[in-house]
């Protein structure tokens, strides 16, 4: 299923609402609390991009901050990878310092310059780049456990242990030159790996931020200026973005979450600095609901005609392509049989039917 650009939000600059190389981001309830690396800054906005407060700036000291990579909320409390002043920070949902831990150095404990936090099940996972490891923390900041060293062979990384994603149990990280994403066990077990250099689909070019949505991990193929989503054993799923400066390009890949069906994107360039969101575009739309209260709707995306369902306003089943057409029409005989009306390129009209509930078309 394609995702298309729908709209944008951001500016470049640095005033309330302005940003300088917006690098990551998290959402916690309904706001985004965006990394804002040049400004120094932790900005938080409403998804429409309205700002809501800011803090942060450039120093050593508690509460400001060296360059950084990432910021991650949970429970509230915001956690910030410094990786200028290689420390972890952390604060208030206002923006009051609270703790921070991390010296320099390769001892336990110790960290060069950490570039992206995950936390799960209250212990907080960070990619010590320069260290060539994943350290694992508790939420004081109290070291539990390691793994990784240099190398390319399984376990281990390039350049660096660059992004890093938690889910099921399992932690995913972005061997940036190695073109892969590893896999472990909690405890830092190699499982498996996925990736190889190329920008086909599937492919990576500097594979550096994850996230996990809807179970798949979602990956900043950075030099591809792209984003791809896989499925936990590393199946292609889909991809949106390509390199350039206009709606839905980008110059700089930086991170990508998805919230709800939507997909919001960080990019940074010359001058631009902005979230893009992605999604389903749906050009023409038409919709039943049935006597359990399971909504059938038809749309035409990128000239195909979809069906899905909906159940509750909330939960949508996967997408299957009926058709290439238009102009798309829907109707359910008492029998439970779907029709759907749709229009060829060369305007001739036809109809599919369908006794199972959108599954099979024929």
């Amino acid at each position: 299923m394609a995702y298309s650009f729908l709209r944008k939000w951001g500016s470049y600059g640095a005033a309330d609402g302005q940003m300088n190389r917006p690098v990551a981001f998290s959402v916690y309830g309904d706001e985004i609390y965006v990394m804002d690396q040049g400004n120094y800054r932790v900005h938080v906005f409403d998804f429409a991009g309205s700002f809501i407060r800011k803090w942060g700036s450039v120093g050593s000291t508690d509460g400001k901050f060296g360059t950084t990579y990432d910021v991650t909320v949970y429970e509230d409390e915001v956690f910030v990878a410094d990786y200028g002043n290689n420390r972890i920070q952390v604060f208030a949902l206002n923006g009051t310092f609270l703790r921070k831990w991390g010296t320099f150095g390769t001892g336990n404990g110790q960290l060069k310059l950490p570039n992206r936090i995950a936390i799960s099940n209250d212990e907080v996972y960070v990619s010590d780049l320069s260290n060539y490891r994943i350290q694992v923390f508790d939420l004081a900041g109290n070291y539990i456990r390691k793994w990784g060293s240099q190398g390319s062979g399984d376990g281990q990384f390039d350049t660096g242990a660059w992004g890093i994603a938690v889910y099921n149990d399992e932690v995913y990280v972005s061997d940036i030159s190695a073109h892969r994403i590893q896999v472990f066990d909690t405890y830092g077990n190699f499982i498996r790996k996925w990736g190889s250099l190329g920008s086909g689909d599937g492919q990576l070019n500097r594979p550096t931020a994850l996230a996990e949505h809807d179970g798949n991990i979602v990956v900043a193929d950075s030099s591809n200026r792209r984003f791809q989503a896989f499925t936990p054993n590393g199946v292609f799923v889909l991809s949106f973005g390509s390199s350039g400066t206009g709606d839905g390009q980008f110059s700089n890949a930086n991170f990508a979450r998805g919230i709800g069906k939507e997909f919001y994107a960080a990019d940074h360039g010359v001058n631009i600095a902005r979230i893009q969101i992605f999604g389903i575009k749906i050009e023409q739309l038409r919709g039943y609901e049935d006597r359990f209260g399971v909504q059938h709707f038809a749309y035409e995306h990128e000239g195909k005609i979809w069906y899905r369902q909906m159940r509750d306003s909330v939960t949508f089943s996967d997408p299957v392509e009926v058709a290439t057409g238009r102009l798309p029409d829907i109707l359910r005989r008492p029998d439970g049989e779907l029709i759907i009306g749709y229009e060829d390129d060369a305007h001739e009209v036809y109809t599919k039917s369908s006794r199972t509930d959108g599954v099979t078309w024929t």
